[in-house]
Parts: structure tokens; C-alpha cells; sequence
């Protein structure tokens, strides 16, 4: 059985807690870590990949610390003032391992789906122009496999769920861009 650590850091407080998590408590996941792009030092740490034991031990072999971003937490508590500023694609751009998840979901009121959607409603649309590099299909699809490489399933399991994420990228592009696509083309307007 594996012993990984994860912790709650940079949301809410600076970039420091998310060095502390890393340093103090060995996490090889930080849930949320939004505050970590504003520490180019971090971004830079966060964006190669590491072989301390901790990382190891999590997913068997070298890798990148991953963050989990969580739309409706970060707005409920105010972590990001207006939704459309949400910086996932940023985090993205700067090549940190960033996926969506859930954050409590009975106390924030979603699960993980609600989460993609208000990411998509958000950064997706037209109001966030200017705010956010908008959200795009691409952008999606790489939080979805995130998700996966970030978890501590074993390699082999990874690989069977990214194959599904594949599979559905490739054989539904249709259905996500008639339910998807209407609210992302607008930030393109």
C-alpha cells in the first residue's frame, strides 16, 4: 500500500505554504496551489519533475508535483474575486500538472463534473475576455488526463483510464462541441 502525502496549500494562503507542504510534510500533491504562480521560483519547481522518495513511492518513478484546482471552492471562498479569472489555462501554459477536481463537494455544492462545468461557464465564455486566456476543448481534454496522471493509481490503471479519455475525445468530439463548444466559440466573438 502506498503512503503519499497531499495537503491543502496556496489556496487561500501565499506561495510559501505550498514550499512548506513540499518541504515540511514531503506532499507529492497539493490540492489547489493556486497562489503558486505568483513565485517563479515555485512554477519553475513545480513544472520538472522529482525522484524523492515520496514521489517514488507515489507513482513509480519521477514526476511532476501535481496541483488540483477547484472552481467552485476557489470562487465560494472568494480565492479568486470574479470567476472569469480563474488561471488554470496560465497554469497550463506554464507547464504545471494542473487538473479540476472537487473540494468538499457537500458543503462547495458540486462534484467534479459541476466543477468542469463552472470552469467552462467561467473561462469558457465570452465574459472572460480580457480577464483569463480563455478555456478552450484542448484545454479540457489536458485537464482530464492531468487528472489521471496526478493520481496515485497504479501506472497501468492510469493508462487503461487516459486510453478512455482518448477514446472519448476522439469519438465524441461532435457531442462535446454541440454541448461544450456554444459556450467556449463565444469567447472567441
Amino acid at each position: 500500500q502506498r503512503r503519499v502525502h497531499g495537503a491543502h496549500a496556496g489556496e487561500e494562503g501565499p506561495s510559501d505554504y505550498v514550499w512548506q507542504a513540499i518541504n515540511n510534510l514531503n506532499c507529492c500533491r497539493i490540492d489547489h496551489g493556486n497562489q503558486s504562480t505568483t513565485d517563479p521560483s515555485l512554477v519553475s519547481y513545480l513544472a520538472r519533475p522529482h525522484s524523492t522518495p515520496e514521489i517514488l513511492r507515489a507513482y513509480d518513478g519521477p514526476h511532476q508535483i501535481p496541483l488540483t484546482v477547484c472552481p467552485l471552492s476557489n470562487y465560494r471562498l472568494k480565492v479568486v474575486k470574479d470567476p472569469h479569472q480563474m488561471g488554470v489555462v496560465n497554469m497550463l501554459d506554464l507547464g504545471l500538472l494542473v487538473s479540476v477536481n472537487d473540494d468538499d463537494p457537500a458543503y462547495f455544492g458540486g462534484c467534479n463534473t459541476l466543477n468542469y462545468q463552472g470552469l467552462v461557464k467561467w473561462i469558457g465564455s465570452g465574459k472572460a475576455a480580457g480577464k483569463a486566456r480563455p478555456l478552450d476543448i484542448s484545454h479540457v481534454y489536458r485537464l482530464c488526463v492531468n487528472g489521471f496522471n496526478s493520481s496515485w493509481l497504479s501506472n497501468n490503471h492510469k493508462l487503461a483510464y487516459i486510453k478512455e479519455v482518448n477514446e472519448y475525445f476522439l469519438l465524441h468530439t461532435g457531442l462535446l462541441y454541440s454541448e461544450v463548444a456554444p459556450q467556449l466559440k463565444s469567447s472567441n466573438n
